[in-house]
């Protein structure tokens, strides 16, 4: 549940789910509404996709993984506008589940730093990049431990804060950081055109 509604990548200022038909303890049944609102979010279909996750909230009202999802499809459906809502409903998760969202530590669970993460989003999208950025760097510090899509979306978004905050020198580090821990091979890059274009070899 972590593709924008076009079915494209998901950008780094939008933020993600977690996966909730891995929870070991749910029911068939709820693994079938996880897996099925999982697919109405990817094809962009949010009402459905909120409608499978009441249900899910009904039979697990307190569970991280599906309050966190829940409110994400509800910031989609509203086209990513109603940010103070969506910062709300993570406030209330977060003390729901007794989470302090500054307190990064290297053994945190999955939806945890999501939580998080998606807390970074919402002070992105409300032009707070060094509060993102402090919050992202303690994330970072640890990257290792977190899951790759959540490890990948710090980086990018630490990248996009550090252009709202004029550092593209620092974005660069952390993109070309980005590009050698998670992809097995780099990404082509432009060649500069301060570089002097190939000369043919004269006839002797």
């Amino acid at each position: 549940m972590a593709e924008s509604k076009n079915g494209g990548e998901e950008c780094p200022e939008s933020p993600t789910t977690t996966e909730t038909s891995s929870n070991s303890d749910a029911t068939d049944t709820e693994r079938e509404w996880a897996q099925a609102a999982q697919t109405q979010f990817t094809k962009g279909n949010y009402v459905a996709a909120l409608t499978l996750l009441s249900y899910l909230h009904g039979t697990r009202p307190k569970d991280p993984k599906v309050l966190m999802n829940k409110a994400v499809v509800e910031y989609y459906k509203s086209d990513l506008k109603k940010t103070e809502s969506f910062r709300k409903q993570l406030a209330d998760i977060c003390t729901q589940c007794g989470i302090k969202i500054d307190a990064v530590g290297t053994g945190d669970e999955v939806e945890r730093s999501v939580i998080r993460f998606n807390h970074c989003v919402v002070l992105y999208h409300l032009h707070q990049y060094c509060a993102a950025l402090a919050l992202l760097e303690k994330m970072y510090t640890g990257l290792e431990s977190l899951e790759e899509s959540v490890g990948i979306g710090v980086c990018l978004l630490m990248a996009e804060c550090h252009l709202g905050t004029y550092h593209p020198e620092r974005a660069l580090t952390i993109i070309t950081h980005t590009e050698t821990t998670f992809l097995p091979q780099p990404l082509p890059h432009t060649p500069s055109h301060k570089q002097p274009p190939p000369q043919e070899k004269e006839n002797k």
